[in-house]
């Protein structure tokens, strides 16, 4: 399977699931970078979203709850 090549994630939105409200993480005003992720499901990868500020993890959820994503 070939990889694609996608330029870095600038900016990503979702709803949170608590409170129902949008949210935003926009890379160098919220966060130092948004990366993309792939782990084992039961029949095929699943993918990730990682938001990071320098070396702490600050959210990490599947893709299926993006609402937007900016790259």
């Amino acid at each position: 399977m070939a990889m694609i090549n996608r330029p870095p994630i600038k900016m990503i939105g979702y709803t949170d699931n608590e409170g129902g409200y949008p949210r935003t993480f926009i890379v160098g005003r919220d966060c130092s970078a948004i990366l993309e992720v792939e782990e084992p499901g039961e029949y095929a990868l699943i993918p990730w979203v990682e938001v990071w500020q320098g070396e702490k993890l600050l959210a990490r959820f599947n893709q299926h709850k993006l609402d937007e994503i900016h790259y």
